[in-house]
């Protein structure tokens, strides 16, 4: 679990999270915003990170918490876990990587401590996959409806469900959003250059 705080100390459960937010120096493109957000890019590519601070060995309250829906619902209810990553994951550069942490790691330890029974759905290589689309929001902590979509497939393959193909949706586009990293990181940067 990681919480940026507004005096940009990080604040962990069970972990050894980097806590040294200052400004970023080995890539001009790549800097600490306030509350420890990471701002990548420039001009209207330019995104908005929120660090990850759990380690490799976390996500074990995570896992107990699925099992023990598995056990009180018994077999008459399949139980899916399915960790999904945050930005982070794939579009923090190699310079700015000592300032969040490996989610694959903390999600294969959830996936590892998973009871048989409890099916672990692996949206990470999914989105991993789909990396260069725009499967999260450059502006906000949330994915993309692409990335939804992926993880979504994902996860009607695994529980053997059907699922419709991305070309039998309508696409709807929100112009000029800005979404909460703005907000948090109160970097002009991502102001300005709306999704």
């Amino acid at each position: 679990v990681f919480h940026a705080t507004n005096d940009g100390a990080a604040a962990t459960e069970g972990t050894n999270a980097p806590t040294d937010l200052g400004e970023l120096t080995a890539d001009d493109k790549a800097k600490i915003a306030n509350n420890g957000i990471i701002i990548v890019g420039n001009g209207d590519k330019v995104r908005a990170l929120m660090a990850y601070g759990g380690g490799p060995n976390g996500g074990v309250s995570y896992a107990e918490a699925a099992n023990a829906y598995h056990n009180a619902l018994g077999s008459a209810v399949r139980i899916y876990c399915m960790v999904i990553p945050t930005a982070a994951a794939f579009y923090c550069p190699e310079k700015a990587k000592t300032k969040t942490r490996d989610q694959e790691a903390t999600i294969r330890n959830i996936h590892n401590h998973l009871e048989p029974g409890v099916v672990a759905v692996d949206a990470f290589s999914a989105l991993k996959t789909h990396a260069a689309e725009n499967i999260y929001l450059r502006t906000d902590h949330h994915w993309a409806p692409l990335g939804a979509f992926y993880a979504a497939k994902e996860f009607a393959r695994v529980a053997q469900v059907p699922f419709r193909e991305l070309d039998s949706y309508t696409r709807k586009v929100v112009h000029g959003f800005v979404g909460s990293m703005y907000g948090y990181s109160n970097d002009i940067a991502i102001k300005k250059a709306p999704e």
